[in-house]
């Protein structure tokens, strides 16, 4: 968005080739505008030394997402600490507009509506994200407070593919995507086999396209209000758990797919791996917050920025644009572009002398495989391939 308006941007980014990791990105996303630096640095290196630039808005996106509860010190640090040293490193460039990407989910497991001036109510978390996430937008408030910042913190819900079905990461509900993806060919053998969705049918799913995000972030820097604003960018009609599963029984031709508003005891195959995959959401699909937006719409008009429309065909486009695409895995090594034959041939071998699962060691088994006539003999001994 902001590219492709003409601006100069400089990005921050940790970890190796930074400059080529960006490069492959905007590549992807169809952008070669060249007017952008990379700054090879991590955000959560408290001696994180950069040169002075002259910048007239700083935008944080960055952020630990993980909802895992091993990795909490690890989101606690990078989302407070992280924002913090940010925070410090605009005030140092003595850049006047601080923009903050936060998250819709700050309102935790609060029971009411939940509006833009809202942040600190008293309310229970279901995970460490979440929590840091208010105490960094907190931060934030009393740092814009203390040193004079005009401070924008945009609250997205759960971002999804572009309006047209375009997406580079796939984490999420693209997990319950996936799955069902792969379920709709194995249900072809167990035609009679349920696959029952533990979750409340009538909460509200809070979906927004990340080009729906990208452009509010753009149109409040080019729109220079230097009132502090914080907006919720959400669907203004999310679809309920019930609506969403109806869209996916069908696009996936998956009839044995249904909601279940109780908890799973008998599962089976199908159901199990419906599960794993959701295990780290399971709260967000029995419980979700409700959202005033009234004002984030009125000034989204007035931005003249289009909320998404979650509908029945944003979801088909997401699943069309996810399946061209191998769901993000490597196109050069998945099956839909090799001939089984090749595939088993080409890639098997990079398997050999690895562990077929981590730490089980007490697996052993000697079989052979057919393909296209050719005879392929694998052995496993005690847990290496």
């Amino acid at each position: 968005e902001l590219l492709q308006k003409g601006h100069h941007l400089w990005l921050l980014v940790r970890g190796e080739n930074p400059q080529e990791r960006v490069r492959k990105i905007f590549e992807r996303l169809e952008v070669f505008e060249e007017h952008y630096h990379v700054i090879d640095g991590d955000m959560c290196d408290e001696k994180l030394s950069l040169p002075h630039l002259e910048v007239d808005h700083f935008v944080h996106c960055a952020a630990n997402v993980s909802f895992e509860k091993r990795l909490s010190s690890e989101v606690q640090n990078t989302n407070i600490n992280g924002t913090k040293n940010m925070l410090h490193l605009c005030q140092q460039w003595k850049c006047e507009i601080f923009h903050y990407v936060g998250t819709a989910y700050v309102a935790g497991q609060y029971g009411q509506r939940f509006s833009e001036r809202m942040l600190e109510e008293g309310q229970s978390f279901r995970n460490a994200y979440e929590e840091s996430k208010m105490h960094a937008e907190k931060l934030c408030i009393e740092f814009a407070k203390q040193y004079n910042l005009a401070l924008k913190v945009y609250r997205p819900g759960i971002v999804m593919a572009e309006n047209s079905g375009k997406t580079l990461r796939y984490t999420g509900l693209y997990a319950i995507l996936k799955v069902l993806d792969k379920l709709q060919d194995l249900q072809r053998r167990k035609p009679q086999e349920k696959i029952r969705v533990f979750a409340i049918p009538e909460i509200k799913k809070h979906i927004v396209g990340v080009d729906c995000v990208a452009q509010t972030i753009r149109a409040m820097i080019e729109s220079e209000c230097r009132r502090n604003e914080t907006l919720i960018l959400c669907a203004k009609n999310p679809p309920t758990a019930q609506q969403l599963v109806a869209w996916l029984r069908e696009m996936f031709s998956l009839p044995a797919l249904e909601i279940y508003g109780e908890k799973i005891d008998n599962a089976n195959t199908f159901e199990r791996m419906l599960s794993r995959a959701l295990s780290v959401y399971e709260s967000y699909l029995n419980s979700e917050p409700d959202f005033d937006m009234r004002y984030t719409l009125e000034r989204l008009q007035e931005l003249d920025v289009c909320v998404t429309d979650v509908t029945a065909d944003y979801f088909r486009k997401m699943i069309v644009y996810g399946r061209e695409d191998c769901w993000g895995r490597e196109k050069s090594c998945t099956k839909q572009l090799l001939k089984k034959h090749e595939y088993f041939t080409q890639y098997l071998p990079q398997f050999v002398g690895k562990e077929v699962l981590p730490n089980i060691h007490n697996v052993n088994s000697c079989f052979a495989v057919k393909i296209n006539g050719c005879k392929h003999s694998i052995k496993i001994e005690k847990g290496i391939f």
